[in-house]
């Protein structure tokens, strides 16, 4: 049906529904939140869900017959139609859950180029898929202004009031327009500046042009008003008119420019072969352009006729006549017929209508006969016209609940706000990357210095041979600068001991032991490995029972579509609506898989040291260490055993800040766990920036961080202090090592011998050692039980590790298998509908097929969807099936079930 109206409206954006919205949310809660359980936020999910629904449905009524639209217009546009209700919820989840969360799918305003520009008849393409709660709050926003639009569109110019309106109209759609451009930077990708746009039709330039096509309508309202005379003013002089006028002829020509910017810009991107807009609404903002050009010069030329300015008058009308010949030329396909007789049509004093061109064409051939007899005044060239005035009469205004859709959810004008207990998605961020500084820190500053001072520490090193103790420093000590094995590797402190303490055992074994049997010893390993197993089975369990509801699901669902065929096809099958939950379980699956390869792992290495270790912790380490009697005094020298046990003394200073850094890591760890108060000090910062109307962003919370991660700072100044301290001992060891080899044949560090002598006592002594295996047998066993204490520590580090990754893991299987349990539990119900309707079809079938009812001793009974065993039949009873009326067969409703028939869940 061709428009009768010379307006146009901007169209509807049009979207999809989303059934899968609420769980979405429930399942985001259930997996990723620790503070909120999904039960409490599963009404507020349905109620956003049932929202969009309403919305969705109340765009989609919207249709072409005016009084239809001005009805619908008219109950959206009040602030608590469910239109801006929904933006102002939108408004407020934003600042409750990731902008990524949900996928929408909308429509593109345009889809080709002859898109007819009237309310109704906008062509459409394909949806775009948009993850981003951001773009559903601005693409529902731009229908509001689309909505205002249709109502002032649509409104009947009768009369002054009606007028109002239909201007109060076009503005606030241009306020809304505006407020949309403040929000455009929500939409830009920090991480890629070179951003396309999302939607073709959401550029910033399209939607400045829709806002001035909004303004311009605004304004020629306006001066259709002052031409009719109904301004409280009366009528309106031409002057005033053209002024009027040259601003409508403005709006359009911006809109014009902006919509060809717009289009231009998509050329360059992935919407190349998109419209932003169609050559029909172009075509129509140019005519619309060319003709209030035209009566603006044409009115202001009357004006110059009436004060004596004859040349200025011939000159207008020439402008006036080009202006109306060059727009006669624009492409008229797709422009509404009233667009077009505006311009064939002036309405001068509301008694005679004729056409604009005749009327110019007639004036510019009076005004120049006159002035070639009369007034032989040189018709004054377009460069040199006075400009005329604009009057800017339109103006975009925004209501209220657009710009603070928060402040009206507060208060309870557009509804009570969703998800108002849900702790904000940002302060989730905020304590995230908080963590993650905290552990960076803690790692940078607290355990890679410990790690590389441990290191340092135990590189002071002699020989695995105890027999070349003396020898061979100089040679450890240049192995000491390279850093290649550690001290437990050559068995530095086994070695010492076996020198210096040849009978006894040596007090750091005897301090191991002790502390390996105060923490349980073997017996506190298989305690903790058997709570491993244990806990594993129960995730196990969990994983197995949403794996097993979900199998059970996907069977139910076949054997429905099996027994009803297309009848069930009225939902999704089950393959597609178990995909996000299987995807889950199957993530959560691969998880169990690896940690139980990392379970047998430190098993296995218990085994290869559980010998060991129970001799660590037992009472027979006198036996397990052999004692060699005084045979190792022989040959060792004053100055080397001063040295030797020098070098002991100092290993024992470094064990000692060995331990005062595990101390450390320890009060770190103790920090961290008592580090609980962050997330309320993130929430209140949060409340604080959100009560004052802004937006949340990580850089808010800097100031908390900085507060809190100042709590570790005695970490790093701690180990500052240790490693300077080990550094000084190490450089000690270093010195006692090289002095050991200089004086370890004369004894005097003043008097070192030749490289030759040296090396001849060197042998001498190895010789003189070699006949002592007893010796290397000592250090063996010392090596031996001080790796079984450092690998009863890795043990059961390794197992707490376990069994606190297990514990986090149990809760997300948990969470997994509610939600499992909640949608086996939906989908149950939708099969008993679905199953409860067919029936009732195919029994209506079955009688209007059979002349009489079939009796039967018992009813069927119902075979919920959840049970697992066969019902026996206690009775029997023939009954004849009925046939549909294609032939196929039915069974009668209430027919007694019988083995033979099998089973079909519902």
């Amino acid at each position: 049906m061709a428009s009768t109206n010379n307006l146009v409206a901007l169209p509807l954006k049009r979207t999809e529904g989303l059934p899968s919205l609420a769980s979405s949310v429930v399942e985001h809660i259930a997996s990723t939140s620790d503070t909120t359980h999904p039960d409490a936020i599963q009404a507020d999910a349905r109620i956003w869900s049932q929202q969009r629904n309403k919305m969705v449905a109340k765009l989609d009524s919207a249709g072409v017959d005016a009084d239809t639209i001005v009805q619908l217009t008219a109950s959206v546009l009040r602030p608590d139609d469910v239109v801006y209700s929904y933006y102002a919820q939108l408004s407020f989840i934003i600042t409750k859950l990731p902008i990524d969360l949900i996928e929408f799918h909308w429509y593109p305003l345009f889809a080709s180029s002859t898109s007819a520009p009237v309310v109704g008849a906008f062509d459409s393409a394909a949806s775009i898929p948009v993850a981003s709660l951001h773009f559903e709050r601005m693409a529902v926003l731009y229908n509001i202004a689309a909505i205002h639009s249709i109502l002032a569109t649509a409104t009947k110019r009768i009369d002054e009031a009606a007028m109002k309106s239909s201007i109060a109209g076009f503005q606030n759609a241009a306020g809304v327009l505006s407020h949309l451009l403040i929000l455009f930077p929500l939409l830009a990708d920090d991480a890629d500046p070179e951003q396309e746009p999302i939607s073709p039709d959401f550029t910033p330039e399209s939607i400045e042009a829709l806002r001035d096509l909004c303004l311009a309508q605004a304004q020629e309202v306006f001066w259709q008003n002052g031409v009719l005379g109904r301004l409280h003013a009366g009528r309106l002089k031409n002057g005033t008119i053209s002024k009027l006028a040259v601003q409508v002829y403005l709006h359009y020509c911006s809109a014009l420019a902006s919509a060809n910017a717009a289009k231009t810009k998509l050329k360059e991107t992935q919407w190349r072969g998109a419209w932003a807009f169609p050559e029909s609404l172009l075509s129509y903002m140019a005519i619309k352009a060319g003709h209030f050009n035209a009566v603006a010069q044409y009115r202001k030329s009357i004006d110059d006729l009436g004060a004596n300015r004859y040349g200025d008058e011939i000159g207008r009308l020439e402008v006036a006549d080009a202006a109306v010949k060059k727009t006669l030329t624009v492409s008229k396909r797709g422009v509404a017929d009233p667009v077009i007789r505006d311009l064939k049509v002036a309405a001068d004093d509301g008694a005679i209508h004729q056409s604009l061109q005749t009327v110019i064409t007639d004036n510019l051939a009076r005004a120049t006969k006159d002035n070639d007899l009369i007034y032989l005044s040189t018709p004054t060239p377009l460069s040199s016209l006075p400009a005329i005035t604009p009057a800017a009469m339109a103006r975009a205004t925004t209501a209220a609940e657009v710009v603070s859709p928060l402040h009206h959810l507060k208060i309870g004008k557009l509804g009570k706000p969703l998800f108002e207990g849900l702790v904000p998605w940002q302060v989730h961020a905020a304590v995230k990357v908080y963590e993650d500084r905290r552990e960076t820190f803690i790692k940078d500053e607290v355990l890679e210095k410990k790690g590389a001072l441990d290191a340092l520490s135990t590189r002071c090193v002699l020989s695995r041979d105890i027999l070349d103790v003396s020898a061979r420093l100089e040679t450890e000590c240049y192995r000491l600068d390279r850093g290649y094995r550690t001290l437990q590797e050559l068995n530095l402190p086994a070695a010492i001991d076996a020198v210096l303490q040849p009978t006894a055992l040596p007090s750091s074994v005897l301090d191991q032991s002790r502390e390996v049997k105060a923490e349980g010893g073997t017996e506190k390993l298989r305690s903790l490995m058997q709570d491993v197993r244990r806990v594993a089975r129960v995730n196990q369990k969990l994983l197995n029972e949403s794996v097993s509801l979900l199998s059970q699901e996907s069977l139910e669902d076949g054997q429905l579509q099996a027994q009803y065929s297309g009848g069930a096809n009225r939902r999704a099958g089950s393959g597609e609506a178990q995909a996000a939950l299987k995807t889950r379980a199957d993530n959560l699956g691969g998880v169990m898989a690896a940690a139980g390869q990392s379970d047998q792992l430190v098993r296995r290495k218990f085994g290869e040291w559980e010998a060991r270790l129970e001799l660590l912790c037992g009472d027979e380490l006198d036996e397990f260490v052999p004692q060699i009697g005084a045979s190792l005094a022989y040959g060792l020298k004053t100055t080397q055993s001063t040295t030797i046990r020098r070098l002991r003394s100092l290993i024992d200073d470094l064990h000692e800040l060995r331990s005062a850094r595990q101390s450390i890591i320890d009060e770190s760890r103790r920090l961290v766990d008592a580090d609980t108060s962050v997330r309320s000090k993130i929430e209140q910062a949060a409340n604080e920036f959100l009560k004052k109307g802004g937006s949340l962003s990580m850089s808010m919370f800097e100031v908390v961080f900085e507060t809190e991660l100042a709590k570790f700072d005695g970490l790093k100044q701690a180990m500052e202090q240790n490693g300077a301290r080990t550094e000084d001992l190490v450089g000690d060891v270093k010195v006692s090592q090289c002095g050991a080899q200089r004086t370890c044949v004369v004894g005097s560090k003043a008097n070192p011998i030749s490289d030759a002598a040296m090396q001849t006592a060197h042998a001498s002594f190895i010789d003189s050692r070699r006949t002592d295996p007893a010796l290397a047998k000592r250090a063996q066993a010392l090596e031996d039980l001080d790796g079984a204490y450092h690998k009863y520590r890795e043990i059961l580090t390794n197992l707490r590790e376990g069994l606190g990754f297990y514990a986090d893991l149990a809760r997300l299987l948990t969470g997994l298998r509610d939600s499992v349990k909640e949608f086996a539990q939906v989908r149950g119900d939708e099969a008993r509908h679905i199953e409860q309707e067919l029936r009732a079809h195919t029994g209506n079938l079955s009688t209007q097929s059979e002349p009489k009812a079939v009796e039967v001793e018992e009813p069927r009974r119902r075979i919920s969807p959840r049970k697992k065993g066969v019902p026996k039949s206690t009775t029997t009873a023939s009954a004849v099936p009925a046939t549909s009326s294609s032939g196929a067969a039915a069974e009668l409703p209430g027919k007694a079930w019988d083995p033979s028939m099998g089973i079909r869940f519902g």
